[in-house]
């Protein structure tokens, strides 16, 4: 039903026929001409979609055993999204409701970095999201849409959250399920959104 058309903005304008802009994983900033092209197509109706990680797995770390390093992921798309009221996290969520394995030697093992959404915790009045369940969320930084919810000119939806028993990790990051402990103060566990839909009215 839909078709996928690679842009490279910094050479092309958005075609006015496109209806939805993806932007995946982006690591690299954007110049100022292109943020003009996104912002100009979102300002008269276009949809914006951003899949966008909080944290990048960089090289190997000596100080941690050799495992990789998790640094922020600075972007100047920031600047667009803030403008509509979004915030992304330089963090990971971890959920104590998270995949687990059970292993011989050391037995039960929470991968809490791994959380495991129930039906629930998907919006059940959206038909984006309202016949999901059991859906694994993987290495999701959080949302803060705080100042979308004061913004009278914008409408927020939030798609999917964690449970109650989640909380962020942003520095020193380990993911090993044998180094990671949920915090011992329960006022650190909060709902983290993890999909949100923002409407321009």
């Amino acid at each position: 039903l839909y078709t996928f058309k690679e842009l490279n903005l910094a050479e092309e304008e958005i075609p006015g026929n496109i209806s939805a802009l993806l932007i995946n994983g982006p690591k690299t900033e954007i110049s100022e001409a292109e943020l003009y092209k996104i912002d100009q197509f979102v300002m008269k109706g276009g949809n914006l979609l951003v899949f966008a990680d909080g944290l990048v797995e960089m090289g190997q770390s000596t100080q941690y055993y050799n495992m990789p390093q998790y640094l922020a992921n600075d972007i100047n798309l920031d600047r667009l999204l803030e403008k509509y009221g979004v915030s992304r996290g330089k963090d990971y969520i971890m959920d104590k409701d998270c995949a687990t394995q059970n292993n011989q030697q050391y037995g039960k093992l929470n991968y809490y970095w791994v959380p495991v959404l129930q039906k629930n915790q998907m919006n059940q009045k959206n038909a984006i999201s309202k016949n999901l369940g059991n859906i694994v969320m993987y290495m999701n930084g959080s949302l803060d849409v705080n100042a979308a919810l004061a913004d009278k000119d914008v409408n927020v939806t939030v798609l999917a959250k964690s449970s109650k028993n989640a909380w962020t990790m942003k520095d020193n990051i380990m993911l090993n399920p044998m180094m990671i402990n949920p915090p011992a103060d329960s006022s650190a566990f909060s709902e983290q959104n993890f999909v949100v839909l923002l409407k321009v009215v």
